[in-house]
């Protein structure tokens, strides 16, 4: 650590001791992260007429990054191309001599699953222009590789979703086997406290139910600065492992070679909300909750270096106790009345 603050002191522009500064922090805060899986893979066969591909060039670019894998079928014609970025769309193409190049286009890897690809390829003496396909984007609907129930909740769905409160409760509600139970968020039937909650590796659990069942009200980070989470319930993969119930893994939004980016104010206070029943006015107090964001993301060198950066801002003004102090000893105290058991004399003392 000391040997690399020398370098960043002695030599290189300010720009370039910042960025090298802020990868020595992230590899120092990545070591003593939980081990959760942040990245996806692709994986299937390849065949032609005569059967299994062999030696087959597989190429899986990520196209908003332009970040390219590369993978070889064994001698039964199986590929996997593991540890890329979760989600996509991917270009897949898979090439052979005496055969045409094959594109699968729109190809999404979800985070923490294995997406199923497999590729007819056809045989030519001549070298023709390539074949492209079109699908879904998905692969095989049947995943043999997945190791139990789970859901994936994109940035797009996200979006969709109305939350008054901006909670990840209210996004994690789209997965058919959970909901919410008490004070926390249960899934498969688990307590909320037994389920891992994970951002980039990084966890967010909350093992003594101090609060409600997630740091930061709900949210351990902005619903805007979330790409991808995946809800795996009680998975049988070593890689998942620590908790009872559910994980809850999401991965953060990354720049590409697009520059994108978003302004945002979330608004509610007690100024929405009716103050009348019938012809009867009730007494409400002042209560204001505003969120003003941002999100820019970006390339810093294109096709190698990116950037993205959310910031928030909350103001948050909550209305105080309305129970009073009695006037006197012999007033009634507790339950439904409105005073505590102190007195206004009493209370003047304390201070």
């Amino acid at each position: 650590m000391l040997k690399v603050l020398h370098l960043l002191n002695a030599k290189g522009s300010s720009i370039m001791r910042l960025i090298l500064f802020g990868a020595v922090c992230m590899l120092f805060c990545l070591s003593s992260a939980s081990a959760q899986t942040t990245t996806s893979s692709i994986t299937g066969h390849v065949t032609d007429s005569k059967g299994a591909v062999s030696e087959a060039v597989v190429t899986v670019v990520h196209k908003p990054t332009n970040t390219a894998y590369y993978a070889i079928t064994n001698e039964k014609g199986f590929y996997s191309v593991n540890n890329i970025i979760a989600g996509g769309p991917y270009t897949v193409s898979v090439s052979r001599v005496n055969h045409n190049t094959a594109v699968i286009q729109e190809v999404v890897a979800p985070i923490s699953e294995t997406a199923i690809l497999d590729v007819a390829l056809t045989e030519s003496a001549v070298q023709l222009e390539e074949v492209t396909v079109y699908g879904d984007g998905a692969g095989s609907s049947m995943n043999i590789q997945r190791s139990g129930t789970g859901s994936l909740i994109s940035a797009r769905m996200m979006e969709a979703v109305p939350t008054v409160s901006r909670s990840l409760n209210d996004v994690m509600k789209l997965t058919p086997q959970a909901a919410m139970a008490g004070n926390g968020f249960s899934i498969g039937g688990g307590n909320y406290r037994g389920s891992t909650v994970s951002v980039d590796g990084a966890t967010f659990n909350n093992s003594f139910g101090i609060g409600s069942n997630l740091p930061a009200g709900g949210t351990p980070i902005s619903l805007d600065a979330i790409d991808q989470i995946g809800i795996n319930i009680t998975p049988f993969n070593v890689r998942h492992s620590g908790f009872q119930g559910g994980s809850i893994n999401m991965v953060t939004k990354r720049g590409t070679n697009t520059w994108h980016g978003s302004v945002y104010d979330y608004f509610t206070s007690s100024a929405l909300q009716g103050q009348k029943v019938d012809t009867n006015l009730l007494t409400t107090s002042n209560t204001l909750n505003n969120v003003v964001g941002f999100t820019l993301g970006g390339p810093i060198v294109k096709d190698k270096l990116f950037f993205f950066v959310n910031g928030e801002y909350t103001t948050d003004n909550q209305a105080g106790s309305t129970i009073q102090a009695r006037t006197s000893e012999d007033q009634e105290w507790g339950g439904s009345t409105g005073f505590n058991r102190p007195t206004v004399s009493q209370m003047d003392n304390m201070l």
